[in-house]
């Protein structure tokens, strides 16, 4: 499954590490508003595309995941903005997560 990483802070770069020894998963790009963090992490991993857009990000590289690993203040118009439409036809859309009930938190799914 080719998937991306979006907001390579300390969470993310974990994501990244983790998701380049999973043999279901190739991370094919990461972005990061910071061009410098986004490229250490892409050159450390050998990951083959870094983005300071994540909407470039999306367009180019098509990935089937996404992992935004960003600020729960900045995750939700990430992963809102592309997630309301399948990344792969035929497959059904995610669910819409939900603010949780503490500071703007996205929530799981089903609620909880």
């Amino acid at each position: 499954m080719r998937v991306a990483v979006v907001g390579i802070g300390g969470i993310g770069r974990i994501h990244v590490e983790y998701l380049g020894r999973a043999k279901e998963a190739q991370v094919v790009a990461v972005a990061d508003l910071d061009q410098a963090k986004a490229s250490k992490v892409q050159a450390e991993y050998k990951v083959p595309k870094a983005y300071v857009d994540y909407r470039e990000m999306m367009d180019k590289e098509k990935p089937e995941a996404v992992f935004i690993c960003t600020p729960p203040a900045t995750a939700s118009p990430a992963g809102l903005g592309r997630c309301r439409q399948p990344a792969v036809p035929g497959r059904a859309a995610p669910a819409r997560p939900r603010p949780g009930p503490s500071r703007g938190r996205v929530g799981h799914a089903d609620g909880s």
